[in-house]
């Protein structure tokens, strides 16, 4: 029968051998980020955002001040949602 001892050094070396062939791994992988280290820009013609959906995900994740910023950026385009429209007339 095996000691205690036995089992966890073996364990160990398991573990040991797991890690060095994911460090080995991952270090083959090409690196898609490239070599700028800023995230990247806005895209102007992009597609329009929904800033009273983006406000209402930001209050479940708990972000208060980015969604009072997403409210504000809402209420200063002029531009409601289908949702609080909806909401509105109700």
């Amino acid at each position: 029968m095996k000691s205690a001892a036995d089992v966890a050094l073996r364990w160990l070396q398991k573990t040991a051998q797991a890690t060095l062939v994911f460090a080995m791994v991952a270090s083959c992988a090409e690196n898609e980020l490239g070599d700028d280290p800023f995230a990247p820009g806005v895209d102007p013609d992009g597609e329009a955002v929904d800033e009273i959906t983006v406000g209402n995900r930001l209050m479940v994740a708990g972000e208060y001040e980015l969604a009072m910023d997403s409210f504000t950026r809402a209420a200063l385009t002029g531009k409601p949602s289908m949702k609080s429209r909806w909401a509105i007339a109700s």
